[in-house]
């Protein structure tokens, strides 16, 4: 059920749709281009840089990835969006879908190479028995953390803490929504040997500690 927010409304109960979202990039990109329309100049204020640093910045309201592309994402229950142009190709990306999981961000990306003709190969999801390997107990600076297949899917569980579902992102990649953290399996020749966690910009080694399956 969509969240209406009452008195924070602007915090996530408006409702917009693609073809809204593609007029706002089309006057986002008029803009930056330096446009006269109304409202042109104070838009173009939002699109600084507000921060003295080179790669990814940040606008008034937009994040600037290390491309130079601007974006916005956001959530509620059961729902994500996604918003970017690109103000040098002069292209943009609108993503609307009915699922709270912040991986629609990753298809912005896929996006803008079919935009630019060239298409990125489609990912590698793991079989069954692919994922059979992975499941065993892992130890982080002395937790146990253990991972457990159950039907086709990948879940990890520490103490005191809930299961969390691994997302696949390809064979031996994996996304936690909880923590927005990669899960990223590791072998040592053909034995599954440690699961690395990418946190931000930190990573976080786990090392298997029981028998590896073959």
């Amino acid at each position: 059920m969509p969240w209406t927010f009452d008195a924070l409304a602007g915090a996530g109960a408006l409702v917009s749709d693609a073809r809204d979202q593609l007029h706002l990039i089309d006057a986002e990109l008029d803009a930056y281009a330096g446009g006269k329309a109304p409202l042109r100049a104070p838009m173009r204020l939002t699109q600084e840089d507000q921060l003295e640093n080179e790669g990814p910045n940040t606008g008034l309201g937009w994040q600037i990835d290390k491309d130079g592309r601007y974006w916005h994402n956001g959530g509620t229950g059961g729902f994500h969006s996604f918003v970017g142009f690109d103000p040098k190709a002069r292209r943009g990306v609108v993503i609307l879908a009915s699922t709270s999981t912040s991986l629609a961000d990753r298809l912005a990306d896929a996006m803008y190479q079919v935009l630019e003709g060239t298409p990125p190969v489609a990912a590698k999801f793991p079989s069954v028995a692919e994922l059979v390997p992975l499941a065993g107990t892992y130890e982080l600076t002395g937790t146990k953390l253990v991972v457990t297949l159950e039907g086709k899917r990948l879940y990890i569980e520490g103490p005191g803490e809930p299961k969390h579902r691994l997302a696949p992102l390809s064979d031996h990649e994996f996304f936690i929504e909880a923590i927005q953290a990669a899960a990223i399996f590791q072998k040592d020749g053909d034995k599954v040997a440690r699961l690395v966690f990418a946190v931000g910009g930190t990573t976080l080694t786990a090392i298997r500690v029981d028998t590896a399956a073959p």
